[in-house]
């Protein structure tokens, strides 16, 4: 058996003392001696893991099952053609909205920060996500988005006969929209993310649903 994870930092184990041993897709991989295959990042946005499934893996049917955790949705992602530093990154980068009232505090990219702290002249592709979240982008739009994403997840699941679990980040109560699972509603850590104990009830959540 060979399970597909995608999703956030949530999925991939962030501020886990051993997020390789201890995060959900672990724990539900050892329950059934199956073979886990996470390919989340942390920072990713939807379309990210939208991508990833429908256009990245064509052989979805080497899969048994597919678990996918859907994120916040101001998050986005551009192709960046710029040459990259860095052998582990691609040319797909990934942003997302933050407090403008706090440039100084921008987390999705160390880069920008520290030019922001600096007081560094920003390149265009900087200024223009500047502008994006500051002129453009709205919370109607990433919920619209958000729901093309879920549904597109699952028509092509369903197309290819794979058996889906659907979950979010948000609490039960704050989700406009129907998952399996929401991954919200355990212990956290400081910074946020689900800690060993969340991991462990997210797990349990899925496993019962199997």
């Amino acid at each position: 058996m060979k399970i597909y994870f995608d999703g956030c930092s949530w999925t991939w184990g962030a501020e886990l003392k051993d997020p390789f041993q201890s995060r959900y897709s672990k724990i539900i991989c050892d329950e059934l001696k199956a073979e886990e295959y996470n390919i989340s990042k942390r920072g990713a946005s939807n379309n990210r893991i939208t991508r990833q499934l429908l256009v990245d893996h064509k052989n979805i049917n080497e899969f048994d099952l597919v678990i996918i955790q859907l994120t916040y949705p101001q998050r986005e992602e551009y192709y960046d053609k710029r040459e990259k530093k860095f052998r582990d990154c691609t040319n797909w980068s990934q942003v997302a909205k933050f407090s403008l009232s706090e440039l100084s505090k921008v987390t999705w990219c160390k880069r920008l920060r520290d030019k922001i702290i600096n007081k560094t002249e920003l390149d265009p592709i900087d200024k223009a996500w500047l502008d994006y979240y500051r002129y453009v982008y709205e919370d109607e739009y990433g919920d619209a988005y958000e729901d093309m994403n879920a549904t597109a997840i699952r028509s092509y699941c369903k197309a290819n006969s794979v058996p889906l679990i659907l979950a979010t980040t948000k609490k039960k109560k704050h989700s406009k929209l129907i998952y399996d699972v929401c991954c919200g509603d355990v212990p956290r850590a400081s910074g946020g993310h689900p800690n060993e104990e969340g991991h462990a009830i997210n797990a349990k959540q899925i496993l019962e649903l199997l």
